[in-house]
């Protein structure tokens, strides 16, 4: 989700914007859930694959699919590889 998501959706619902540091703490949050999956790197994301972010669970997020939506800020249907390759841009990891 990007920070301009973000504040069009506190627009509307008439909620202060959000800035840059809380965007990038939520970031470090999604970071370590998939470092406790042992998903350090893009390369590491890839090698796991979509089948398994889809059925592992991400604390606090949940699911795979709810935790591509946190990320992403809209629901896929399907998590493919370049579904993982789009994370991993996101959330700046290594190669």
């Amino acid at each position: 989700m990007t920070l301009e998501i973000l504040n069009e959706i506190a627009d509307i619902l008439e909620l202060p914007e959000v800035d840059e540091e809380v965007l990038e703490k939520e970031r470090e949050t999604q970071r370590q859930a998939l470092e406790r999956k042992g998903v350090i790197n893009r390369r590491t994301l890839i090698q796991k694959g979509p089948k398994w972010f889809g059925k592992e669970e991400f604390p606090p997020y949940g699911k795979g699919k709810a935790f591509v939506s946190a990320i992403l800020g809209h629901i896929e249907r399907n998590i493919t590889l370049e579904t993982l390759n789009e994370i991993a841009d996101i959330l700046e990891l290594p190669d």
